[in-house]
Order: C-alpha cells, then structure tokens, then sequence
C-alpha cells in the first residue's frame, strides 16, 4: 500500500508540475499576443498620423 500511494503521490506531482508548466505556457503566449496587437495598433495610429 505504501509503494502504491508513492507512485500515486509521483503522479500527482508530476500532473502538478505539467500543470503549472501549461499556466506559464499559456501565460507567456496570452502576452506575446497581447505585445504584438498592441505594436499593431501603434503601427495604426502611427499610420493614421501622417
């Protein structure tokens, strides 16, 4: 019973960390997306200027 709640303790962990890892993954991909509207936009309005 002990090795079998180590591996299910492993798992949890591991399912933990490719959690988080997913979160940071999508954090940063959220905010290059967000980067590049925003140089988009500037781009516009820079157009719109001249």
């Amino acid at each position: 019973k002990a090795i079998l709640f180590g591996i299910k303790h492993k798992n949890v962990q591991m399912e933990t960390i490719s959690h988080t890892l997913m979160l940071k993954i999508i954090k940063t991909t959220v905010e290059s997306i967000f980067l590049m509207f925003m140089l988009i936009i500037k781009k516009e309005n820079f157009k719109q200027k001249i």
